[in-house]
């Protein structure tokens, strides 16, 4: 059995998604996230994204592959790549949330480093936490 691994990143939109855009794009992920038991997050704000995805290595990679092939975002930078113990996100083939304008500035300057291996307890992953909680949309 493959190991957990959790990865996070950061792009830009090639130019601004309508909300029937994030939608189309939000019922693929979870279709595609589904078939390969990848879970996670995908915030957006004026043509940013980042997203947290979790599952085993090798789904995680084919996933994480078709994300980085997309046209329809650039830039990817990944603040988050390790190995994990337990998911944050286990019941969201992909949760969203929609930001307002500082919190994409305080999710990019926020330590993503692990304070402990496999517990994926960062700050930068207790604030994406914090934003699921109190924003997600189902």
């Amino acid at each position: 059995m493959s190991k957990l691994r959790c990865i996070v990143y950061f792009s830009s939109a090639i130019r601004l998604f309508t909300k029937d855009e994030l939608e189309v794009l939000l019922i693929d992920s979870r279709v595609f996230n589904k078939e390969h038991g990848v879970t996670g997050f995908l915030l957006y704000h004026d043509g940013s994204f980042m997203q947290c995805i979790e599952g085993a290595d090798d789904d995680l990679s084919k996933v994480y592959k078709r994300i980085t092939d997309s046209s329809q975002h650039q830039g990817i930078v990944k603040v988050l790549d390790q190995f994990i113990n337990i998911r944050s996100f286990a019941d969201w083939a992909m949760g969203y949330s929609k930001l307002v304008q500082s919190e994409p500035l305080i999710l990019k300057t926020v330590s993503w480093t692990e304070s402990e291996s496999g517990k994926n307890d960062s700050k930068g992953m207790h604030l994406l936490k914090y934003f699921f909680d109190n924003y997600n949309k189902p």
